[in-house]
């Protein structure tokens, strides 16, 4: 990601870097293109969660279990119509101290268990939200040539509202709705338990990359706050310290752990660092978030004379925007357009994503 500081006429782009060598095979597999338009069709309410078909193909090879066996996940489901709490829920978490609106980017960085394995930044973009699912791109670099693969989720506003079921990725023949699970938050139900009772049920998936009709991972217990606490990470332009509730699972017999900080924020408890060591160290954690402002970009010119800019995305060692950029670019191109009088100069520098040897030349 860039920051980028407007003042008067010139532009300088910079392009990221990093070590050329590519992540595990496992996170090639995780993320990859898959990009299908929402299903016009819906089902009714009462048929949404029908059970998944009798008929399966043999298990993989490996410890793997059916994706039947979990009985409120629905790969390729339809999002059920939430009615009037879905509309209360749209209209909350759109106003939240972060918003769930079209444009949230969270980034979080990535890097391989090998030593060479090379940092990239993965970004998961709110792309559309509607009544009854809220769409989500997750790009992510790589390979050794560090291509940009993109995956595509639609989370029902049902599940928002209230589910236990976590599935954070995604994969080449993954459904693009998996009815029952959310991908980056908690439910507003689940929040609510957990700041009143202290408490609540979770449950990680990890689909089969190959066949999401099979289970790899799956890790349920429940959580359990360790109380209050906080987490910084740089929201639009600003490093601030947000309000978090820290909670634990931990299971002796089995050595299976789930640590979560999710924002202390009931409209819309984002999950910003999710750790489970018992899984390869496997971990979420957003670093940054940008969202577009009604105005604010431009308020700040008029008035400061500069801005700065945490929005703009570039692929990996190039001077290519990624699509992610395209809310923060539309705020410049609306500024400009507004004030054509204006003559602008941008800076940029790098990001701290990969080695020293690459950055410094």
């Amino acid at each position: 990601m860039r920051r980028a500081a407007f003042f008067a006429a010139i532009p300088l782009l910079v392009a990221a870097c990093g070590s050329a060598s590519p992540p595990p095979a496992a996170a090639a597999k995780a993320l990859a293109v898959a990009k299908r338009p929402v299903d016009a069709a819906r089902t009714p309410v009462d048929t949404a969660r029908a059970p998944s078909p009798p008929a399966a193909p043999a298990v993989p090879a490996g410890d793997a279990k059916p994706t039947s066996d979990i009985h409120d996940l629905v790969p390729g489901g339809e999002c059920p119509d939430p009615g009037a709490a879905g509309e209360a829920a749209v209209a909350a978490a759109g106003k939240a101290l972060i918003p769930l609106k079209a444009g949230l980017t969270l980034s979080s960085i990535w890097k391989g268990y090998a030593e060479a394995y090379y940092e990239h930044e993965c970004l998961l973009q709110i792309s559309g939200i509607d009544a009854r699912a809220v769409s989500a791109t997750l790009s992510c670099p790589v390979g050794a040539e560090h291509e940009t693969l993109t995956t595509i989720r639609h989370i029902c506003w049902a599940d928002v509202i209230d589910s236990y079921l976590y599935i954070t990725g995604g994969a080449p023949k993954y459904p693009q709705t998996l009815l029952g699970a959310l991908q980056f938050n908690l439910s507003v139900a689940s929040f609510a338990t957990l700041k009143t009772k202290r408490e609540l049920r979770h449950r990680y998936i990890g689909l089969d990359h190959d066949d999401p009709q099979f289970v790899r991972s799956d890790v349920e217990g429940t959580l359990v706050s360790d109380g209050p606490g906080t987490f910084k990470l740089i929201v639009n332009d600003k490093v601030v310290e947000v309000p978090t509730i820290e909670a634990n699972y931990v299971n002796h017999k089995t050595n299976d752990i789930i640590r979560v900080k999710v924002l202390d924020e009931a409209r819309f408890p984002l999950v910003l660092d999710y750790y489970i060591p018992s899984l390869h160290s496997f971990f979420v954690t957003y670093t940054k978030v940008s969202f577009p402002t009604a105005n604010e970009l431009e308020q700040h010119l008029a008035v400061d004379k500069h801005a700065d800019v945490y929005g703009i995305y570039f692929n990996f060692g190039s001077d290519s925007l990624r699509p992610e950029s395209e809310p923060v670019l539309r705020e410049i191109s609306d500024a400009l357009k507004a004030h054509p009088e204006w003559k602008l100069i941008i800076n940029g520098h790098t990001d701290n994503i990969g080695g020293d040897r690459c950055l410094e030349s």
